[in-house]
């Protein structure tokens, strides 16, 4: 597996780790109006936070890019 796989694989998981923490927490609610404790809410938890996991690591990716362009 290649580190950009591998990176972008571990993002995901940590996303929906970490949505599925915050919304047990109470912190957020990844539930978007569906049934408590069912396989829909846990499926748009386990969605949301891939998505946002995803999303930090482009952000983090870009942001490494720039900084890799001033130094040129």
């Amino acid at each position: 597996m290649t580190p950009a796989r591998r990176s972008a694989l571990l993002a995901v998981i940590g996303g929906m780790m970490a949505g599925a923490y915050l919304h047990e927490r109470g912190v957020v609610d990844l539930g978007f109006g569906f049934a408590p404790d069912g396989l829909p809410e846990g499926a748009a938890m386990a969605l949301a936070g891939a998505a946002a996991g995803y999303a930090i690591l482009l952000a983090f990716r870009k942001l490494r890019d720039l900084a890799g362009r001033d130094r040129t």
